[in-house]
């Protein structure tokens, strides 16, 4: 999932979610960049962040997942290349 110091991975989930944990040490262990959402988690603002913050590793919800797909579906495909993960 992260491979190595370069990767930035977004934090997309409620507070509440205690299954993000593993994700989270994973990432922490490999030294990848973290960038946390907004509590809103306002699916614009989350596919605005993947691009401005080159996010190579996204973790979400199903949900949260769909909701930003369609804002990173309307974006030009050269802007989202880093994008390679989802753990949803």
């Amino acid at each position: 999932m992260v491979r190595n110091r370069n990767d930035s991975m977004l934090i997309a989930i409620p507070v509440s979610e205690n299954t993000w944990l593993e994700t989270v040490a994973a990432g922490t262990y490999a030294g990848a960049n973290f960038i946390f959402s907004d509590p809103a988690l306002e699916a614009l603002s989350l596919a605005e962040a993947i691009v401005r913050e080159e996010i190579s590793v996204l973790a979400t919800t199903p949900q949260g997942w769909l909701l930003v797909y369609r804002h990173l579906n309307a974006m030009d495909p050269g802007k989202i290349r880093n994008l390679r993960v989802i753990v949803i």
